[in-house]
């Protein structure tokens, strides 16, 4: 992560405070509504959100997954400030 923000990505740390499925469930309505939408390469992201949780790897699913999480958060504050 250190090398991430050295090379001057935005980065910060999240902590688990729910399981994958339940902050999955959390955030499906946003790509049911098509509040999110995806690009044809984002095939091992759709990959993961459509086989989950029989999948090998989910790590891309669940940074998606924590960006959506934290989206919302701050969307919601700016709707609530007009």
């Amino acid at each position: 992560m250190e090398d991430l923000k050295l090379a001057g990505l935005p980065m910060m740390w999240v902590w688990a405070h729910k399981d994958k499925w339940t902050r999955l469930l959390e955030v499906s309505g946003m790509i049911e509504f098509w509040k999110v939408y995806f690009n044809r390469n984002d095939g091992d992201l759709i990959h993961q959100l459509t086989h989950f949780p029989d999948v090998e790897h989910d790590d891309i699913m669940d940074s998606f997954v924590y960006t959506l999480l934290y989206t919302q958060q701050w969307a919601t504050l700016n709707i609530s400030l007009l």
